[in-house]
């Protein structure tokens, strides 16, 4: 529609004798764009309409100083930090808006593609499938040094690794028998040798240090059977490759010149990522969660939290939209506690 028929339209409806809303439907336009294009004509400013799930300026000033406090958070780990430790829910999406806008979110680097789908058979508990691998540093003056390391695939917990100067079998057979001790499963199996469901499985590359026979010779003697990746295609060794990513784009920002400088940069991380960092795979939630069965028990009061930080911002909005909120009568506040760490259900 042209301007001059909307301003021509405006006239018919505003002399019309009929209520604004039977002269709407007469001519065929909305109350709505009515009011909008009458505004317009008249000069005043579109107002913006405040949704009722907006945030809370309170939210808002949380969100960003978490943000500074904590840069090195993305805007989903920022999200559910701010679920598990202030007090209200927010949405990743709506963090990612507000740093933004201030300008505290840096782009995806464009060599960094999105994953692929997900790996068909999923693991349904811990110790199910271990994966091992390894990744090489650079220390100046003093020649490369690998990373071994050994992941939960369930849970995705970092359960043994060793910086070494080979990636030899005795090496990484080392590692195993560090996770396998970690884990209380270095007991032998009750027949030597044989494989048993209730021991993980071990999936690795087709690395020399792997497929050795001293390897093979080794892994039968603790019963654990043996998975090897297809060649040349890492997305099977997928989810330990990626946590070596995570950690080197960590550990790397500094140039460290000694094995034990690295070590202990890789001990701060293997902590942080065990028990601090939120992995998205895992639903938001830590290794160390899975691992210790409490992902379900997190996820439960996240969502009452959910729930109660709604009814708070809509009682917001109509405070200011309508004034004082009349007294809740048995609704949706009611039926969510007050704590947000109890256990109780929402009715």
């Amino acid at each position: 529609m042209s301007a001059a028929l909307r301003t021509e339209t405006v006239a018919v409806i505003t002399r019309s004798p009929h209520t604004i809303a039977a002269a709407c439907r007469e001519v065929g336009v909305s109350r709505s764009s009515y009011y909008r294009w009458r505004g317009k004509a008249e000069g005043r400013p579109p107002r913006k309409r405040r949704a009722a799930n907006a945030l809370r300026e309170t939210e808002r000033a949380a969100i960003l100083r978490e943000a500074l406090a904590q840069p090195h958070l993305s805007a989903r780990q920022l999200a559910f930090w701010c679920c598990d430790h202030t007090g209200f829910s927010v949405s990743e999406s709506s963090v990612r808006r507000l740093l933004k806008a201030y300008g505290l979110i840096l782009p995806r680097a464009p060599e960094q593609a999105p994953a692929a789908a997900e790996w068909r058979h999923k693991t349904t508990r811990i110790n199910e499938l271990w994966q091992s691998d390894a990744t090489r540093f650079f220390i100046p003056d003093w020649g490369h040094y690998w990373l071994v390391s050994v992941l939960d695939d369930y849970s995705r917990k970092l359960l043994a690794w060793e910086l070494v100067q080979d990636i030899r079998t005795p090496s990484l057979a080392g590692v195993i028998q560090a996770a396998l001790e970690a884990t209380g499963l270095d007991q032998a199996p009750p027949v030597l040798g044989r494989e048993r469901s209730d021991r993980p499985a071990l999936l690795t590359d087709n690395g020399s240090g792997y497929i050795s026979g001293v390897m093979e010779e080794y892994l039968h003697t603790i019963g654990l059977k043996h998975l090897r990746a297809r060649p040349h295609h890492p997305q099977t060794n997928g989810k330990i490759e990626r946590m070596h990513r995570t950690l080197k784009e960590d550990v790397t920002l500094i140039v460290h010149t000694s094995p034990d400088l690295l070590r202990e940069a890789v001990a701060r991380f293997v902590a942080y990522y065990n028990t601090e960092r939120y992995h998205e795979a895992l639903k938001n939630v830590t290794p160390e969660d899975v691992w210790c069965g409490r992902r379900e028990e997190i996820l439960a009061r996240r969502k009452k939290l959910q729930i109660r930080t709604l009814v708070a911002r809509r009682a917001a909005y109509r405070q200011q939209a309508k004034g004082p909120v009349p007294e809740d009568q048995g609704g949706l506040m009611s039926q969510v506690s007050e704590e947000p760490g109890t256990s109780e259900s929402v009715a």
